[in-house]
C-alpha cells in the first residue's frame, strides 16, 4: 500500500508539473496578445488624430484643390481603419482561442484534483484516517498549483479590463461591441469557474492544518456574542414607555380584551380612529401580539419580555450576516464571508442598539428589522434579469407586510429591493452614466455625432430586457399602495400626531432655522454611530437646541457630513464594477430606512431617537467590516513580502512594527469600548431612576429629563428635591405641562390653592397644534378642585365638566373622579338633584368604588331616604380599605348608633355631620 501511495504521489507531481508548464506558456501568449492590443490602440490614436486634422477644417475650405486633398486624406484614413479592423479581428480570434485554452486548463486541473482525491483516500487507509497529511512534497505541489491558478486569474482579469474599450467613433463601435459581447459571454462566465477551482485548492491546502484548530460555525459565534452583551439587561424593570405599553395596555391582557382588539387599537391600546380620543397613530398589531403571548406565559414578569427582545436581536444580527454576503456577492467567497462576519459582530455589540433591545417597547424595532431583512433576502432570491421566482417574491411581499405591521418604517424595504435589482441585475448606474455621456456627445461640437448615431448607441446601452423588472416593480408598487391606502383610510393619516412644541420644536419651526437644525440632526445621528459616548433615552425639548444662525458651529458639522456623504457617492459612481455596486447598496442601507425619521417629509414625536438607527446602523457596520478586512489583508500581504526579504530589509521591518501595534491596539480598544458601553447602558435601562438620572446628566438642558428624574424622586418621598427639578424644568420650557401639573399638584396637597391655580391655569389654556383641547390626566380635574376649595364654584363647575368628558376611553379614572367630586360639590351646596345625577354617573362607570357608595349614602340620608342611605353606607363600608375605610367606618358607626338608640331617625337627625369623600390622586 505504501508503494502504491508513493507511486501515485509521483504521478500527481508529474501531472502538476505539466499543468504548471502549460500555464507558463499560456501566460506568455497572453502577454503577446496584450502587446498586439497596445499596437492596435496606438494605430487607433494616430488614425483619430489625422481624421480630426482632416475633418476639423471642413466647413472653411471651399476650393477644388483643398477638396482633392481631403479626398486623399480620407482615402488614407479609410485604409488605416481597415487595417485597424483587421488587427482587432485577429485579437478577437485570439481571444476565442484563449478561452478554449482556458477550458483545457480547467480540465487538466480537474484531473489533478481527482488524482489528489484518490491519493488522499489511499493515504488515509494506510495511516489510519489521519486528519492531515505530513508529506512536505505534497504541500509544496498544492501550493504551487494554487499560485499558478491565482496568477492566471489575475492575468485574465487584467486582460479583460484592458481589452474592453468603447471607442467614440462610428467605425470602431461595431468591432468593440462585438469584442465586449465576446468577453461578457465567453470569458467572464469562465472566471467564476477559475475562482471555484481556486477555492477548492485553498480548501485542500487548509486541510493540512485542520487538526490545529476547531471549526465553529459563524452563526453560533454571532448568536453567542449578540446574546452575551445583553445578558445583564434581562432582569430590567418596566421603564419609560414600557409602563404604558405593558403595564396599562388592555390589548395584551386576554382577561380584558379579545384577540381582535389589537387590530383596532394603536400601540398603547387606544382606539386608532375614534373621534375625540387621543392616539399616536402607531399601528403595530404584530408587535402587540408578541406582547400578548408573553403576558399569557408569564404575566408582567419582565424577564420574558427582555429575553424575547434579545432573541430577536440575535436573529437580526445573523440576517445581516447573510445580507452582507449578498451585498459583496461579486467578491471572492472568503472576502465576502469575512466582511459579513466582522460587520455582524460590530452590529451585535454596538451600544446604539441598547435603546431598541433593552426597552421592551423597542421590540417594534427588532421585529420590523427581522421581517425587513427577510423580505430583502427573499427578493434577492426572486429577482433575476431573465426571470422571476414567484414563490420567493410572494414570500418577500408577505415579510414586507409583516414588517409594516410591526412598525411603519417597514415600507422602506421596497426601496432597497428596487435598488438592489437595478444595481445587481441591470447595472443601472453604469449604464445610466454611459447613456448620459452618449447623449451629451450629441451636443459636443468636436464629436460631430448625428442624432441617428447617438440614438443607435443609446439603444444598444438600454437594450436589456426590462420586462421582468417592470413586473416586479408593479407588484411592489401595488403592495405599497395597499398599505398607504390602509394608513390613510383606517388609521386616519399617513403620518403626524398631535403634539406640543416641547415634544419636537422642529415641527413648529419654519424657514432656514428648521432646515439648519434638521441638517445638524443628520450629522448627530452619524456621529452617534461612530462615537456613542453619551447616550440618552430621551432627546426631546431643548436637549438639542435649534440652529438659528449661519454662524453657528453646528453648520460646519452639517457641512462636513454632507461633503463626506456626497464624496463617497460621487467616488462610487465614478468607479465601475463590484466596488460601485457594493458601495452604493451599503449607503442605501443607511439612507433608505432612515428617511422616515430624517424629518424631511414627516415630523416624529421626538427630536432624536437612538432606536431609529437600529436598521440604518447596519450600513456603518458593513463599512467597518470592509475597512477592517482591507487592513488585515494588507498586513498579511506585507508580512509575506517581509518574510521573503527578511535578510535584506530587517531594520525597516523592525522600524514599522510599532505602526502595526498602534493599529491593532486602536481596533481592539474601540471594540472593547463598544462592549463595555453596551454592558453599561444595559444597567442604565435597569430601572426608571437609573434611566432618568442618566438622561438628566446627558441632557441637562432638557426639561423633560429633569421632570422624569423629579418624578422618581417624588415617588421615593423626596418631594422638595422633586419640586426643585420641576421648577427648573418649567423655567427651561414655560409651556411644559407635565412639570406645571406636578408643581400645581404639590401646592394643592400643601393647601397653597392660589399657587396651585396659577400653575394649573398655564395648562388648561394650552391647545394642540390642530386647535383641539390639550389632553392632560389631572390638570382639569385638579384645577376644578382647587377652585372649589377657594369657593370659586362657577370655575370649579366648568373645569369638572371638562374633566368628566376628556378622553374617558383612554383613562377612566379622572372622568369618574370629576363626576363624583362635582356631585360632592353640589351636595355641599344643597343641590341634591344635580348631586344625584353626577354621583349616579360615577357609580355606573365604577360601581364597586367605596368612595362613590359612601357619598351616595350621605346624599340619600340628607334627602330623607333612610333605607337607600343605609344600603349604600353598608356597601361602601364592605368595599372600603385604607383612607376610604376610615371614612366609611365613621359614617356607618354614626348611622348604626342613631338607628339602634332612637329607632327611625327624625327629621332633625338629617343635620348630622356625615363625611362625604373626595378624591385627589397623587
Amino acid at each position: 500500500m505504501e508503494g502504491r501511495g508513493k507511486a501515485k504521489k509521483k504521478k500527481s507531481r508529474g501531472v502538476k508539473k505539466d499543468v504548471k508548464q502549460k500555464g507558463k506558456e499560456k501566460v506568455n501568449e497572453e502577454e503577446n496578445v496584450e502587446e498586439e492590443v497596445e499596437k492596435v490602440i496606438e494605430v487607433e490614436k494616430v488614425h483619430n488624430e489625422e481624421v480630426e486634422k482632416v475633418e476639423g477644417n471642413k466647413p472653411t475650405l471651399e476650393t477644388n484643390e483643398v477638396k482633392l486633398e481631403e479626398d486623399e486624406m480620407e482615402g488614407r484614413g479609410k485604409a488605416k481603419k481597415k487595417k485597424s479592423r483587421g488587427v482587432k479581428k485577429d485579437v478577437k480570434q485570439k481571444g476565442k482561442e484563449k478561452v478554449n485554452e482556458e477550458e483545457n486548463v480547467e480540465e487538466e486541473v480537474e484531473k489533478v484534483i481527482e488524482v489528489e482525491k484518490v491519493h488522499n483516500e489511499e493515504v488515509e487507509k494506510v495511516e489510519g484516517n489521519k486528519p492531515t497529511l505530513e508529506t512536505n512534497e505534497v504541500k509544496l505541489e498544492v501550493k504551487k498549483v494554487l499560485g499558478n491558478i491565482q496568477t492566471r486569474i489575475g492575468q485574465l482579469e487584467d486582460w479583460v479590463g484592458n481589452n474592453i474599450v468603447i471607442e467614440t467613433n462610428e467605425e470602431s463601435e461595431e468591432v468593440n461591441l462585438e469584442s465586449k459581447e465576446l468577453i461578457q459571454n465567453r470569458i467572464l462566465p469562465f472566471l467564476p469557474t477559475l475562482e471555484s477551482l481556486q477555492q477548492d485548492l485553498q480548501h485542500n491546502s487548509q486541510h493540512f492544518k485542520r487538526n490545529e484548530s476547531i471549526y465553529v460555525p459563524s452563526f453560533i459565534i454571532i448568536f453567542l456574542v449578540s446574546f452575551a452583551v445583553f445578558l445583564n439587561g434581562l432582569n430590567g424593570a418596566l421603564v419609560f414607555d414600557d409602563a404604558v405599553a405593558i403595564g396599562k395596555n388592555p390589548d395584551i391582557r386576554p382577561e380584558q380584551t379579545g384577540w381582535a382588539s389589537m387590530w383596532f387599537n394603536d400601540y398603547w391600546g387606544n382606539p386608532i380612529n375614534t373621534p375625540g380620543v387621543w392616539t399616536c397613530k402607531s399601528y403595530r398589531p404584530l408587535t402587540v401580539l408578541s406582547f400578548r403571548i408573553n403576558y399569557m406565559i408569564h404575566n408582567v414578569s419582565t424577564f420574558g419580555y427582555h429575553l424575547g427582545n434579545v432573541i430577536f436581536h440575535c436573529l437580526v444580527t445573523y440576517l445581516f450576516y447573510l445580507i452582507g454576503q449578498v451585498i459583496f456577492a461579486q467578491y471572492k467567497e472568503s472576502k465576502r464571508r469575512t466582511i459579513s462576519f466582522i460587520a455582524a459582530l460590530v452590529f451585535a455589540i454596538h451600544p446604539i442598539h441598547t435603546d431598541a433591545v433593552d426597552s421592551i417597547v423597542g421590540r417594534a424595532e427588532v421585529m420590523y428589522a427581522m421581517f425587513f431583512c427577510l423580505s430583502f433576502l427573499l427578493y434577492t432570491k426572486a429577482s433575476r434579469a431573465d426571470g422571476t421566482n414567484w414563490v420567493s417574491l410572494f414570500g418577500s411581499m408577505m415579510c414586507y407586510a409583516a414588517s409594516c405591521l410591526c412598525k411603519e418604517m417597514g415600507i422602506m424595504v421596497l426601496g432597497l429591493n428596487i435598488g438592489w435589482d437595478l444595481l445587481y441585475n441591470y447595472d443601472f448606474v453604469a449604464v445610466g452614466s454611459d447613456l448620459i455621456t452618449t447623449l451629451a456627445s450629441y451636443f459636443d461640437k468636436k464629436s460631430n455625432k448625428t442624432l441617428a448615431q447617438v440614438a443607435k448607441k443609446a439603444g444598444s446601452l438600454i437594450s436589456r430586457n426590462w420586462v421582468h423588472f417592470i413586473v416586479r416593480l408593479s407588484v411592489m408598487l401595488f403592495c405599497a399602495f395597499l398599505y398607504l391606502l390602509h394608513r390613510s383610510i383606517y388609521v386616519g393619516g399617513l403620518a403626524g400626531i398631535n403634539m406640543q412644541k416641547h415634544h419636537n420644536p422642529i415641527a413648529f419651526s419654519e424657514g432656514w432655522d428648521k432646515w439648519r437644525t434638521i441638517f445638524y440632526l443628520h450629522y448627530l445621528y452619524a456621529y452617534l454611530l461612530f462615537m456613542p459616548l453619551y447616550l440618552s433615552a430621551d432627546y426631546s425639548m431643548s436637549c438639542i437646541p435649534m440652529v438659528t444662525s449661519w454662524w453657528n458651529v453646528a453648520n460646519i458639522c452639517s457641512l462636513s457630513f454632507y461633503v463626506a456623504l456626497f464624496g463617497i457617492i460621487g467616488y462610487a459612481i465614478k468607479e465601475r464594477g463590484k466596488f460601485q455596486k457594493a458601495t452604493l447598496l451599503v449607503l442605501g442601507w443607511y439612507l433608505v430606512p432612515f428617511l422616515p425619521a430624517s424629518q424631511i417629509f414627516f415630523s416624529p414625536g421626538t427630536v432624536l431617537a437612538e432606536r431609529v438607527l437600529y436598521v440604518p446602523s447596519s450600513s456603518f457596520c458593513f463599512f467597518v467590516g470592509w475597512v477592517l478586512y482591507s487592513i488585515f489583508k494588507h498586513e498579511l500581504n506585507n508580512t509575506a513580502v517581509k518574510k521573503s526579504n527578511k535578510s535584506k530589509k530587517g531594520r525597516s521591518i523592525r522600524g514599522k512594527s510599532w505602526k502595526k501595534v498602534v493599529l491593532y491596539g486602536l481596533i481592539l480598544s474601540v471594540g472593547t469600548f463598544y462592549i463595555a458601553k453596551t454592558v453599561y447602558q444595559n444597567n442604565v435601562w435597569y430601572s426608571q431612576y437609573d434611566l432618568f438620572k442618566n438622561a438628566a446628566n446627558t441632557c441637562p438642558t432638557s426639561g423633560k429629563s429633569l421632570y422624569n428624574l423629579g418624578a422618581q424622586l417624588e415617588s421615593r418621598g423626596k418631594e422638595q428635591d422633586a419640586l426643585n427639578l420641576y421648577l427648573k424644568a418649567a423655567q427651561i420650557d414655560p409651556s411644559y405641562t407635565n412639570a406645571l401639573g406636578r408643581i400645581g399638584k404639590i401646592y394643592l396637597k400643601r393647601g397653597q390653592m392660589e399657587d396651585s391655580i396659577s400653575y394649573f391655569n398655564r395648562i388648561v389654556t394650552i391647545k394642540f397644534n390642530d386647535g383641539s383641547l390639550l389632553h392632560h390626566d389631572f390638570a382639569y380635574h385638579d384645577t376644578a378642585f382647587a377652585h372649589w376649595q377657594v369657593k370659586n364654584y362657577t370655575a370649579a363647575e366648568r373645569f369638572f365638566k371638562i374633566a368628566s368628558r376628556i378622553n374617558p376611553e383612554a383613562d377612566a379614572r379622572y372622568p369618574v373622579d370629576a363626576e363624583m367630586n362635582l356631585g360632592c360639590m353640589y351636595l355641599e351646596l344643597g343641590y341634591f338633584d344635580a348631586a344625584l345625577e353626577h354621583l349616579n354617573n360615577a357609580n355606573r362607570m365604577r360601581p364597586n368604588d367605596s368612595f362613590i357608595n359612601t357619598n351616595l349614602g350621605v346624599l340619600f340620608w340628607r334627602m330623607n331616604k333612610t333605607q337607600e342611605s343605609v344600603e349604600y353606607f353598608k356597601k361602601g363600608y364592605e368595599l372600603s380599605s385604607g383612607e376610604a375605610r376610615s371614612i366609611a367606618h365613621q359614617n356607618w358607626e354614626t348611622i348604626s348608633t342613631l338607628i339602634n338608640n332612637r329607632g327611625a331617625p327624625t327629621h332633625g337627625s338629617r343635620t348630622l355631620d356625615l363625611r362625604y369623600s373626595t378624591i385627589i390622586r397623587p
